[in-house]
């Protein structure tokens, strides 16, 4: 199994195993069991909530259950990866054992008697670990998990989908960078660092489409500005925004009205 490369990779992991581990009643489950006889742990704050997920999973790219229980790995060198990332080591910390603990008890999870290592991640900083120049996504496409990123969501900006930069290239050079919506042009207004900067929107969110699919970038992807994406998706299920046509009839009309005052 191939190792995760990245903070990404371990986030998205982390989205995985807390998901199933929440939808897993049997508290005796394959989930359950990897809490209980972990022995080294990723430990990160949702709220005032901390959680943890056992290292031996989160060290291998796009976990699952299935691909876990065909191939369940090394824990060293998971460990040895997750090190390397992070920039530490991960360490015994009796108060991280106290958190982990509650954790358990909040799942009726009896802990076998190992000793426990933890790295702490903080998602606010995760954003900080993004490569120099990359665009932040836009925010609309987080999963339905998007509420064990609660209070984060402004900083976490990976998701389980993959957002394919040649599909982004193509939709831009049939469509130009002016937002498709008002017009607004980048370039034209703030010259040459604005050159090749728009948002492009999924017609069809990611969100709805819940595994991987042939996206037409003509048909399925379209440029934005920041502010008509927000508008597209501001009050709407992340599934189902507003289409394009829809949001310049808002537009027109809102720019009508104030020519009649």
């Amino acid at each position: 199994m191939e190792l995760v490369s990245s903070v990404e990779d371990i986030v998205g992991n982390l989205v995985v195993f807390d998901q199933e581990l929440s939808k897993e009643r049997d508290t005796a489950g394959w989930y359950h069991e990897r809490i209980r006889l972990g022995r080294v742990f990723i430990s990160y704050e949702v709220g005032t909530e901390w959680r943890f997920a056992p290292s031996r999973y989160i060290g291998y790219k796009v976990n699952s259950m299935e691909r876990h229980k065909h191939d369940p790995g090394d824990g060293g060198k998971t460990n040895e990866r997750i090190t390397k990332i992070l920039g530490r080591a991960p360490e015994s910390d009796h108060g991280k054992y106290d958190q982990l603990r509650e954790f358990c008890n909040r799942y009726g999870i009896f802990l076998a008697k190992n000793p426990h290592r933890f790295w702490e991640l903080s998602l606010r900083k995760v954003e900080t670990y993004r490569s120099p120049g990359t665009e932040t996504p836009h925010p609309e496409e987080l999963p339905e998990s998007a509420s064990l990123w609660e209070g984060a969501t402004t900083t976490i900006h990976v998701n389980r989908f993959e957002r394919n930069s040649k599909l982004r290239e193509k939709c831009v050079q049939e469509w130009g960078y002016e937002c498709r919506v008002c017009g607004f042009d980048f370039h034209a207004t703030y010259g040459e660092i604005g050159q090749g900067f728009i948002h492009v929107h999924h017609v069809v969110s990611l969100a709805k489409c819940r595994d991987a699919h042939e996206v037409d970038p003509v048909k399925d992807l379209i440029p934005v500005c920041p502010n008509c994406h927000a508008m597209l998706h501001r009050g709407r299920d992340a599934a189902k925004p507003r289409t394009v046509k829809k949001l310049k009839k808002l537009m027109v009309s809102a720019m009508n009205r104030r020519q009649d005052f």
